[in-house]
Parts: C-alpha cells; sequence; structure tokens
C-alpha cells in the first residue's frame, strides 16, 4: 500500500493529491516533500539540540528560565541569534538587480553567498556572548523581514519553545552526563548540532 493507493489527509498525502490532479509535478512534489523534512525535522532536531547544548552549558540561563518561564519566547529568538545554524556559509543566492553594500557594488546576475553567522551580529545589536541575554529584544536573522520569509520560521520557533518547555517542566535535574567539550557536532552535514547529547537527571 503507497501513498498514491490511499492518500489520506497528511502532508505527503495533499502532495500526492495535488500532483494527481496537475496541481504540481511528482518532481515539485518531491521537492516539496524533501524541504519539509529538512526544515521542519532535520533542521529543527538539529536546532533543538543545540540549543539546549547551550543551555545547559549555561546553567545560570536555565535556572533563570525554569524561574521565570514567561521568557521563554524571548530566549528562543536569543537562542537563534546565539546557535550556529548551518556549517559553513548559506544557500547561494542570485542579485536580481544592481545594489551597493558596504561600498561594494553587487551586480544584477552575480551570485552572492550570505553567512548566517554574521548576519546574526550587526553593528547595532550586541554580539551573542551569552547564549540567553533576555533582558533585550533580540534582532536575529531568524526573524529578519524581507519581501518573502520562510513560513516555516513560524513553526520552527513553536517547536522549539514546546522542546524547551518540556524540558523545563518534566526534567528539573537535567544536565549534561559528558564534559560539554565531549560533545560531538556534525561537521559535513549543512545542518549543525550534536551528533548525540548524552543527559542524566
Amino acid at each position: 500500500m503507497t501513498k498514491e493507493d490511499e492518500p489520506g489527509d497528511d502532508l505527503a498525502g495533499v502532495l500526492v493529491q495535488a500532483a494527481a490532479a496537475g496541481e504540481i509535478t511528482d518532481a515539485e512534489a518531491v521537492s516539496l516533500a524533501t524541504a519539509v523534512y529538512v526544515s521542519g525535522g532535520h533542521a529543527v532536531r538539529n536546532n533543538c539540540g543545540s540549543m539546549m547544548y547551550a543551555l545547559l552549558t549555561h546553567p545560570e540561563h536555565l535556572h533563570r528560565l525554569r524561574r521565570e518561564p514567561d521568557l521563554l519566547p524571548r530566549a528562543v529568538e536569543e537562542l537563534f541569534r546565539y546557535v550556529p545554524h548551518r556549517n559553513g556559509v548559506g544557500i547561494p543566492r542570485i542579485a536580481t538587480r544592481d545594489v551597493g553594500i558596504g561600498g561594494q557594488m553587487i551586480r544584477a546576475g552575480d551570485v552572492v553567498c550570505n553567512s548566517y553567522l554574521s548576519a546574526a551580529i550587526l553593528p547595532s545589536s550586541p554580539t551573542p556572548t551569552s547564549s540567553t541575554s533576555t533582558g533585550r529584544t533580540p534582532l536575529t536573522s531568524a526573524s529578519a523581514t524581507a519581501p518573502t520569509t520562510a513560513l516555516a520560521a513560524t513553526m520552527a520557533r513553536m517547536e522549539a519553545e514546546t522542546v524547551i518547555k518540556s524540558v523545563l517542566d518534566h526534567l528539573p535535574g537535567l544536565q549534561l552526563a559528558v564534559r560539554a567539550q565531549d560533545v560531538e557536532f556534525l561537521g559535513k552535514d549543512p545542518i549543525r548540532g550534536p551528533k548525540s547529547l548524552p543527559v542524566a537527571w
């Protein structure tokens, strides 16, 4: 039995039905399903692992969130800024028009590789030297404004808040079971995150 036989009402089923109706091609359905898996599953899983590592290695912030759970949404924004999302630079972009940035002219058609790490550290916003400096309104590349923004960004925030809140609520004694420097991070994977996060409670 396959999704083509019984599509169902989940996302995969919706994509199958859209392809069958000619609204999208099979290749587009596969591309969309892959994007949802990478952005909605793989990326969020690794980001949440990195966020928990950041909190467990900054126990003063973890304790503050336990005392002041209302700070969680702002803390998640700051964690998006503090935690490196990718290994290396971001996805290459192609300029659609000439634009000058920092004294450098980028011509229409030029390929530009942006650094997510650099984008999170601007002269107008303090450098994220701690994982959850919740006393300010953070400026993050995760919440940047643009003509088009990723709808998955809202879902990623909700998922991160849910994961961290569940940990805070149900595992009050959570701590790393190994030394912080012994936690290995993915190196060749496009999304950065811990290979594993051994904990005890």
